[in-house]
């Protein structure tokens, strides 16, 4: 019983790193179902991480300084979440909701830096923007937030780790989502919980593109997909980290994710399964093939 919470935080922050989850949708899904957001949502995050890396190397530089810090106020974040998760079961929607919007507020500021924006109006507009995600409820700009946020999320991972760190955590996060995730499995079980409380820990997609105008309370009445912010994040470090080399190289792995993402709509259910595993192989292949042949050709 002790353990229990140290489970409950491990399998949420994977819910938000290796999911995908199926509400109440119908087996046959129409062609313009939210299946085919999903690419969408690929090639927009890996078009705008090529760009951000490519177009703001100079703000990336003079923003080096700032990364000890980051790693220190995420380190105090997650040591932080996880004595209170062992102190306290980890049950409450507050306590999902201040960890996520913390990290996703981290996520947009640094965006704001890596577009020139002077470090106290991006600092203002992050948490603007962060404020009006708390009190509108709309699956578009709840989306829209989340995508900020996992873009510069993985734009810092890819300045922290070397292109062998981030394989090893996407290597070590698909084989957790391989054994959690299927349908029944702890990840399941508390993304059906996070939603029962109200709380959306991931982008919510709904099965027609009008739906994006709905509150995300209409996810109760089925006919969503959810999926993980990790899902995107991990796939997009590799695209940042590729991008440093050329934008035809994170061209090439954006092109490797959205074959992945194909390849998870390609069934005609979408009940809970674990999402990344194809998503982390459309995107590693290539990027370990780009990998080599600068180590041993180039």
């Amino acid at each position: 019983m002790f353990l229990r919470p140290v489970h409950d935080f491990v399998s949420g922050f994977c819910y938000t790193d290796v999911s995908v989850t199926r509400i109440s949708m119908p087996k046959k899904i129409p062609v313009h179902s939210a299946r085919w957001m999903l690419p969408v949502l690929y090639f927009v995050a890996g078009i705008s991480t090529i760009a951000l890396v490519r177009t703001a190397p100079t703000t990336i530089a003079q923003n080096a300084a700032w990364l000890p810090l980051w790693q220190y106020v995420v380190l105090a974040l997650f040591a932080g979440v996880m004595i209170f998760a062992i102190l306290r079961r980890a049950q409450s929607r507050v306590l999902w909701e201040v960890l996520f919007t913390i990290a996703i507020f981290l996520g947009v500021w640094y965006v704001l830096l890596l577009l020139r924006i002077p470090l106290g109006v991006s600092l203002f507009a992050a948490a603007l923007l962060t404020i009006m995600h708390l009190f509108i409820h709309i699956a578009a700009y709840h989306n829209f937030f989340f995508l900020l946020g996992s873009i510069g999320a993985a734009i810092i991972f890819s300045s922290w780790l070397p292109s062998e760190g981030v394989l090893i955590v996407l290597v070590a996060f698909t084989v957790y989502d391989m054994v959690a995730g299927p349908p029944g499995g702890p990840i399941e079980r508390l993304a059906k919980r996070l939603v029962s409380l109200g709380f959306i820990p991931g982008f919510a997609l709904p099965e027609r593109v009008r739906g994006l105008a709905l509150e995300l309370d209409d996810i109760r009445n089925g006919g969503w997909v959810l999926l993980g912010t990790g899902d995107v994040i991990l796939p997009l470090t590799l695209v940042a980290s590729a991008s440093v080399w050329s934008a035809s190289s994170g061209a090439v792995v954006v092109l490797g994710t959205l074959f992945g993402s194909i390849i998870l709509i390609a069934r005609p259910d979408m009940h809970p399964r674990a999402a990344l595993p194809p998503l982390a192989a459309g995107a590693a292949v290539p990027f370990l093939i780009l990998l080599f042949s600068r180590v041993f050709i180039f």
